[in-house]
């Protein structure tokens, strides 16, 4: 965490990292993590580099996990921002991403909240990937 990588499109960098038990979608929907996994909760910072407005899907926001399995998202959101401004991923609203090929866009910068459901190999690493930016290792302990 506190990593920042880059490429000619990309500044990425993970700001936050949660261990969860629980999703709570609403006061009538909360996902429980069954046995052997947890939900991994990750705060993003991405500054873009091109000119204009980054579309890019679901699909390419990702991690991979010490099998080489590689999963979009469980659940995410996103907010724009300019370039320096700061969010709190953590408030950020997030739901169930049902289509992995859904475009978030954005001109300057982003900040996303990410869940995904991942095994419990306490503790354990993923690799975190945006789009063509190099990956981040994320340490889950």
């Amino acid at each position: 965490m506190g990593v920042t990588v880059s490429n000619k499109e990309y500044e990425v960098n993970v700001i936050k990292v949660r261990k969860l038990g629980s999703v709570y979608l609403d006061q009538n929907h909360v996902w429980q993590a069954n046995p052997g996994y947890l939900f991994l909760e990750l705060g993003v910072r991405v500054v873009g580099k091109r000119t204009g407005i980054t579309s890019i899907p679901w699909k390419n926001i990702y991690v991979v996990d010490q099998d080489g399995n590689s999963w979009y998202p469980n659940w995410g959101g996103y907010k724009t921002a300019s370039i320096g401004e700061k969010i709190n991923p953590a408030e950020i609203i997030f739901a169930e991403i049902e289509n992995e090929k859904a475009l978030i866009s954005f001109t300057e910068a982003i900040f996303l909240r990410l869940i995904w459901t991942v095994k419990d190999n306490n503790p354990s690493t993923v690799l975190f990937g945006f789009d063509t930016a190099p990956l981040i290792e994320v340490v889950i302990d």
